[in-house]
């Protein structure tokens, strides 16, 4: 069980409880500012958001709809995207290091035409 504050140190207790309250406002709102909001999860983004949240142009988002390079749903005529889809498509272009492709490698090389 938690020590009970005796009355001189409750200033104290309630300035110490009012900066954690402070935090949790200011953690929530950077959360909520960058997209992070676990409520937001199943709303579709417009294409404005969807740029913002890529780090692209609108024009750019616009290009990669055109060329069907980047999943998204149509409705008459305007354009969805999921967040968990957009995260997914951002990571499948993860491209391998070195040691990675050496890894996956043949541990022999094949040689055309036989010997030399």
């Amino acid at each position: 069980m938690a020590d009970i504050p005796s009355f001189d140190k409750l200033p104290f207790e309630v300035n110490e409880l009012r900066v954690d309250v402070t935090w949790i406002k200011r953690f929530l709102q950077q959360q909520e500012f960058h997209g992070q909001n676990p409520s937001n999860d199943g709303k579709f983004l417009t294409v404005p958001e969807a740029a913002a949240f890529l780090g692209l142009a609108t024009q750019t988002v616009y290009g990669l709809i055109h060329r069907k390079q980047i999943p998204c749903m149509k409705r008459q005529k305007r354009v969805y995207f999921s967040r968990a889809e957009l995260t997914a498509w951002i990571e499948s272009g993860r491209l391998k290091t070195r040691d990675e492709i050496a890894a996956e490698s043949h541990p022999t090389l094949i040689r055309r035409g036989g010997s030399r």
